[in-house]
């Protein structure tokens, strides 16, 4: 099966459904798709931090990095592409079925980007944060050891209680995660 959605990033497959992000000038929206038939079944959509003209952004507001999925939940992220200090990272939460958001971190920091997510024992590693899956409460944060932020953090990985993260440096941080 084929249909048309765009997207910079990894599609994620959960029971029922593929999770996509695409954006235009305007606006940027992720999807939940049937899997049997491709079929639309939500969309949930960013609109950017502050008015931008048109084309000013590489016809893009900003970009949804992959989804990872957990339960009945599908955690994303998106880093805002409009001119600093307005444009903020945030990592949504949202109901798997619905797109109803469950919670969203934002961070106030200009120097945050997200990566796609992974989750292990009840948190989820955003690259260069870590955040409670409950409620979105940050665990721990890397502060980007660059100007280059969307370079700074690649997505993590995790195994044997050590979440790896590349990006200008890889990075080994073990301990209770």
């Amino acid at each position: 099966m084929t249909y048309r959605a765009t997207g910079q990033n990894t599609p994620a497959v959960g029971d029922d459904y593929i999770y996509v992000g695409h954006g235009t000038e305007t606006a940027t929206t992720v999807e939940a798709r049937r899997r049997t038939d491709g079929a639309r079944v939500w969309t949930h959509t960013v609109q950017p931090s502050h008015q931008i003209s048109a084309g000013q952004l590489n016809a893009q507001t900003g970009v949804w990095t992959g989804a990872a999925v957990d339960d009945a939940t599908v955690y994303i992220g998106f880093n805002d592409r409009t001119p600093q200090p307005e444009g903020r990272a945030r990592v949504l939460a949202l109901a798997a079925e619905t797109g109803t958001v469950q919670w969203q971190r934002v961070f106030n920091d200009s120097r945050v980007t997200v990566q796609t997510p992974a989750i292990a024992d009840g948190t989820l590693y955003t690259g260069g944060a870590a955040l409670a899956l409950a409620d979105g409460r940050i665990r721990w944060r890397l502060d980007a050891p660059t100007d280059d932020l969307t370079n700074a953090f690649a997505p993590p990985a995790v195994a044997d209680e050590t979440v790896y993260v590349g990006g200008t440096s890889l990075r080994a941080i073990t301990g209770r995660l």
